[in-house]
């Protein structure tokens, strides 16, 4: 997959980020967790019940794709944060069952912000692993804010007007866009187990070594060599 160019994003940073941020991340733990939940009761419908499936299918594509979107967003305002360098990067946490992902902790105005360690990250922040403190999820919207209605309005806000600069990004970058559409309908087909990865050694072609040429180029025109003959001189008795 290949990465948006989003850094010239024309992004306004509200005079509230901090709590807006803080929500948006909350907002997007509970999202995951619903997510989770309901994958889970998933498994356990029976092939009979056919509407309860399709309920429970519709919530988990929803609450995939709202977490997702509320991680991109407060993502994209850390990365602008770490740019200006009004933020740093205090360490970094290992993915427990991913080896090669890590997530980079951002701390802000007393709250510390978990985002994907990307190499561009990485490159500017030195790899160090630290240990953090495990917050709970929240179980409900009011453990979040106990406004429900103003704390859904404003993340909700927040993310529209991002994902609105990012669509118009994205259309600047078609075919971009183009190449992740095929490589998701690849990754889908394989992890399906419609197609199969085939490793294939290519050779190395070595090229052929072109022999010299003993004869004179055919272009070049043939000519005679004349031999002079010599003739006795006759002298004057």
């Amino acid at each position: 997959m290949k990465r948006l160019d989003l850094s010239n994003i024309p992004i306004t940073m509200p005079e509230n980020l901090a709590q807006i941020l803080i929500w948006t991340s909350k907002l997007a733990q509970y999202h995951h967790a619903l997510f989770i939940q309901s994958s889970q009761k998933l498994e356990l419908i029976t092939e009979n019940d056919k509407n309860k499936k399709q309920e429970l299918n519709d919530l988990i594509k929803l609450y995939r794709k709202t977490g997702f979107v509320e991680n991109q967003t407060k993502d994209f305002y850390l990365n602008k944060l770490l740019n200006q360098g009004e933020v740093v990067v205090q360490g970094y946490i290992q993915h427990p069952s991913k080896k090669q992902t890590k997530y980079a902790i951002i701390p802000y105005h007393g709250y510390d912000f978990i985002t994907l360690a990307t190499p561009n990250i990485v490159a500017k922040f030195p790899l160090h692993y630290i240990e953090i403190k495990k917050e709970s999820i929240p179980q409900a919207l009011t453990d979040i804010h106990l406004d429900e209605e103003e704390l859904l309005s404003t993340v909700k806000d927040f993310v529209k007007s991002f994902r609105k600069l990012y669509k118009e990004c994205v259309s600047k970058n078609e075919l971009i866009k183009e190449h992740n559409t095929i490589v998701h309908k690849i990754y889908v087909k394989i992890k399906n187990g419609e197609v199969k990865l085939i490793k294939q050694d290519i050779p190395i072609a070595v090229p052929k070594v072109m022999k010299t040429a003993t004869t004179q180029p055919i272009n070049k025109k043939s000519f005679k060599v004349i031999k002079k003959r010599k003739f006795p001189l006759l002298k004057d008795k």
